[in-house]
Parts: C-alpha cells; structure tokens; sequence
C-alpha cells in the first residue's frame, strides 16, 4: 500500500473518528443532567438554617438542593414526623427536652459521633448531657444554647442583683415582669427556695409563686411583651431570654442580665437525623457543618438573626466581647444552669396545671 493510499485512509479515520466525538458531545449535551439530590431541613423559620449564605455554602459544596420545612413549636416539630416526615424529612431541631422523647417514639435513627469530625470541639457540659441519649445511643447533637435569668434597668435600680430573690422582694411590687412559661416557672421558683428544680415539693412552688405573682406587673410571652413594658417605664426587672437580653443589651439600653447565685434556667437545640432520612450522608455533612466553627463563628456575627450561643467550645476565641455580650456566649455559665429536660407526660402536665391554677387566682 502507497504511502499517499496510508495518509488517506489514516485521515478518513481521523475525521470519522472526530464526527463520532462530534455526535456524541451533542447528544451528551442533550441528555438530561442527573437531579441533584433534596435535602429536606426541618427546622423554625429563620432560625440559621435557611440563612442564604448558609443555603448558598452547603448546596455548591455538597451538591443538593435544600427543602426547608417551617414548624414553631415543639409539637408540630414531632407531628411533622409522626403525620408522615419519617423518610422524607432528613434532619430536624429539637430542643433538649424533646430529644429523648422523639427517639422512645422511634421519629430518630440513633447518631454516629466518630462521623462528626467537629463534634469533639463541643462544651463538655451540653454534649455529655444525658438527656440527648437513649439506650445508650446519642440522638441529639448540641447546636445553639441559651439561658433564662435574671434582668433589670441599670437606671432604676442602681444596686446589682445576683439573686432570684430580687423577684420575690415587695420593694419592686409593680415593676417586675415574669416569664409565663409552666416549666421556667416551676424551676425558677425551686432555685429561689432551694428545691431540687427537677422535684421540687410542689405545694411550696405554688405558695411561692402565688406571692410573687402578687408582685408582678405582667406576664410576659413574647418579645414584643417585654420589650415594650420595659421601654415604656412599666417594668424594671424580671426573668428574660439571654438572646433577647442581648439583643436589647446591643441596641444601646440600659439592661443587665446576670445569671443569679441560685442558677439559671437553661436549654439547648440539638441537630437530629429522621429514622430513615433519604440522604443520611447528608445528613450527616449538615451536622457537621452547623458545629464547624466556620459556620458558628459566622453565625454569631448575623446579629439580625439573632444568633444564640454557639455549641463549638472553639468559637469564643474568635470572637470581640461585644458581640459575645450579645449572644450570651459566656461558657462559665454552662455549670450554673439547670437544663430544661424531657420529663414524664404527667409530670409536665402536673406542672402546667399549677401554673395554670396559679395564674388564674
């Protein structure tokens, strides 16, 4: 075969073979892309999770579209998964106190820690606590924390206070405003009588908290209760949310929130995986990611957020005093507080029926 005859037919090939590449780059680009995975996030609104920074992150590093599912309370949380979200839904929020109950209700799959490569820069105090185990198994993993305690307006009452007795004392009759909450109630007055705040003797709960509701101005339930009674003069103390002290603290008032002697009402959000979520790897990237001190550390700087205090021990150093004064994020707290926990269905009921019986007298 001539030399001429080889080139023709090596370049026939060539061009044959460049066609064929040619066809199927075009019927690659025509064949539909593989959907990303929907990762479905359970959590309240605007809580951190649905940030659009933090969608942005996760969804370009991980490769899925983020599904948020919105529930404010407690409640609708766990009938979100007892209607249905078990197998659809792949992580969800809980507070401590739902965490134990949630898994003897089998809505979580128990959690891998060895997979969790930030989970050992967690404070001690929140992922040693019991109550976000069962048989044994962690269900729960610390993400946010904060406390209730003791505030008050550093222009009216001059002298500081450390005490729970500040709201039982007949010099600030009119001028204290009191969380109107069964469990914060209970525990706030069994600290200030030195009960056990998880067994108190109940009828001297109730005497207690009958005088001091004598001295109350008002039972406050949300921010907006507390915010505007205390703009306006009409209280000058009572118990307050860290976040929302701080909040107040950062907009320049005149508040100071200590945690008193006694102790301090304290809770904790905890990231759990749904029994069969449909993208446990996911899952469990998310986790990671919501106890990185990249995301926790950038969270605590979103102050219109208003972010609370962070779970990764590491953060703290990170941050100026100002926006840890903001956030609460002061760990010397931690072994002062007594955390709100699950407890047994007619324990909690026994407790909301007197102070429901207290309110209504």
């Amino acid at each position: 075969m001539s030399h001429r005859r080889l080139r023709a037919l090596l370049a026939a090939g060539l061009a044959s073979g460049a066609l064929i590449a040619a066809q199927a780059s075009v019927l690659a680009a025509h064949r539909p892309a593989k959907p990303l995975p929907v990762f479905v996030v359970a959590n309240w609104e605007d809580y951190g999770s649905n940030a659009p920074w933090v969608v942005s992150y996760f969804e370009k590093t991980y490769h899925c579209i983020i599904k948020p599912v919105y529930y404010d309370s407690e409640e609708q949380a766990l009938n979100i998964l007892r209607t249905g979200g078990v197998g659809k839904v792949d992580v969800i929020l809980p507070n401590l106190e739902y965490v134990q109950p949630a898994a003897q209700e089998n809505l979580l799959q128990p959690i891998d820690i060895s997979k969790l490569s930030n989970y050992k820069y967690l404070y001690p105090t929140l992922k040693n606590e019991p109550y976000d185990r069962w048989h044994g198994k962690v269900y729960g993993v610390p993400w946010m924390w904060g406390t209730t305690g003791l505030a008050y307006n550093t222009k009216a009452i001059k002298k500081p206070l450390n005490s729970w007795a500040a709201l039982w004392n007949p010099a600030y009759k009119g001028k204290i405003g009191f969380y109107s909450d069964p469990t914060t109630a209970i525990m706030i007055a069994a600290m200030y009588l030195g009960e056990n705040p998880y067994h108190p003797d109940l009828a001297k709960v109730k005497a207690a908290l009958l005088r001091q509701k004598a001295l109350d101005r008002l039972y406050w339930t949300s921010a907006n209760d507390w915010q505007h009674a205390f703009q306006s003069g009409s209280i000058e103390l009572g118990s307050l949310w860290s976040g929302l002290a701080g909040t107040d603290i950062g907009a320049g008032w005149p508040l100071a929130y200590v945690i008193p002697k006694e102790g301090a009402v304290g809770w904790v959000d905890n990231w759990a995986i749904v029994r069969n979520a449909p993208h446990p790897q996911l899952a469990y990237d998310w986790i990671n990611y919501m106890i990185s001190l990249q995301f926790q550390e950038r969270y605590a700087y979103d102050l219109a957020q208003e972010p609370p205090a962070p779970s990764n021990s590491l953060v703290a150093a990170h941050l100026p005093a100002r926006i840890k004064n903001i956030i609460g994020l002061h760990p010397q707290w931690l072994p002062h507080l007594i955390l709100q926990r699950a407890m047994p269905a007619s324990q909690l009921q026994q407790w909301t029926d007197l102070f429901q019986a207290v309110q209504s007298q």
